[in-house]
């Protein structure tokens, strides 16, 4: 049986608030400076990064409710993701990633599968 789509509604922002819950322990560590987590710990940096390994990640990770919002416009959807990243991620590569990621919410709203959702713009 497929999920309803308020079902989905509420699994992407589930999936927004776990994601940052288990994020806010090791924001801005490099890769593999940090023990594996094993539980949700509150703590972390409250301010954005320059680094260029880490720009970008914010206005990804507060992307789910946009397209929530715009569901099932998919041309407001790509218009209003890139926008909501220049807020604090204006580099092309962060507008891109954002309106990727818009794309693969979308396609998961609609009910596809995973493997058909990677595949919204030819990528895998």
């Amino acid at each position: 049986m497929q999920p309803s789509l308020t079902e989905r509604y509420r699994g992407a922002l589930l999936g927004l608030a776990c994601g940052d819950a288990v994020g806010t322990s090791v924001a801005f560590q490099p890769q593999g400076s940090f023990k594996p987590l094993t539980d949700m710990e509150g703590g972390g940096p409250l301010a954005g990064s320059s680094d260029p390994n880490t720009a970008g990640n914010g206005s990804l990770m507060r992307l789910a409710p946009m397209v929530l919002y715009c569901f099932p416009d998919r041309d407001r959807l790509l218009e209003l993701s890139a926008n909501s990243s220049r807020t604090t991620h204006a580099a092309p590569e962060a507008l891109e990633c954002c309106q990727l990621f818009a794309e693969l919410i979308h396609n998961a709203l609609q009910g596809a599968r995973s493997r058909i959702c990677l595949d919204s713009r030819g990528h895998a």
